[in-house]
């Protein structure tokens, strides 16, 4: 905020709050732009081909939390984030655990986003 504040010559003196200056800027919030990002990387990364070590290890992650797969079931260590990737995803669309199946058809996950413009 403090770079945008000198961009538009907002004076440190001046007392301008920050939703004010997100106003006058137009400019996305940052949470709208990283979930925007994390949206395209995974439907990039779901559509790769299957011998893709990005898709694998998105496929392995996704099976060893749902219990499945070579591996059984999966637990974060403790201090650890608590929602992978995969989880930040599926909540932010609102889908069940089976967005792995939705992503396939790339229109049909670009309107899953609410967010103007694709990224």
């Amino acid at each position: 905020m403090t770079n945008l504040r000198r961009i538009l010559d907002i004076l440190w003196y001046e007392f301008v709050t920050n939703e004010e200056v997100a106003t006058v800027s137009q400019l996305p919030s940052i949470n709208e732009a990283i979930s925007r990002r994390r949206h395209s990387l995974f439907g990039h990364v779901r559509r790769m081909d299957q011998a893709a070590p990005a898709y694998q290890a998105l496929h392995l992650s996704v099976t060893s939390r749902q219990g499945s797969g070579q591996f059984g079931t999966w637990r974060r260590q403790p201090n650890r984030l608590r929602k992978i990737w995969v989880e930040q995803v599926t909540t932010s669309t609102g889908l069940a655990p089976d967005a792995m199946s939705v992503v396939t058809g790339r229109s049909a996950w670009r309107a899953l986003r609410s967010v103007d413009g694709q990224a």
